[in-house]
């Protein structure tokens, strides 16, 4: 399995590349299957003797062509908790 992202996106950060499957993710044209690729030993769905498996993609980029949508993180305002939070 495999995910390719943006450079907005923070590859060591589950919750950015969950935030980018929701957002830049349709499986109709965004999955990529790869089927009978060579695989490892120790997985236990693999084909006997042969090892092939079958792997998937992810492609969670942004379109190149957008039309009108904006699918740039959103900025929030930074708050001052101490405003809010009593001491």
């Amino acid at each position: 399995m495999f995910f390719v992202v943006d450079k907005d996106i923070d590859i060591y950060n589950p919750q950015e590349v969950e935030w980018a499957m929701a957002t830049r993710f349709q499986a109709n044209r965004d999955l990529i299957i790869l089927d009978k690729e060579p695989g490892s030993s120790l997985d236990p769905s693999s084909e006997v003797g042969t090892f092939l498996t079958t792997k998937v993609g992810f492609d969670l980029t942004k379109p190149l062509v957008t039309a009108g949508k904006s699918f740039d993180k959103a900025l929030f305002p930074d708050i001052d908790l101490s405003r809010f939070i009593q001491e």
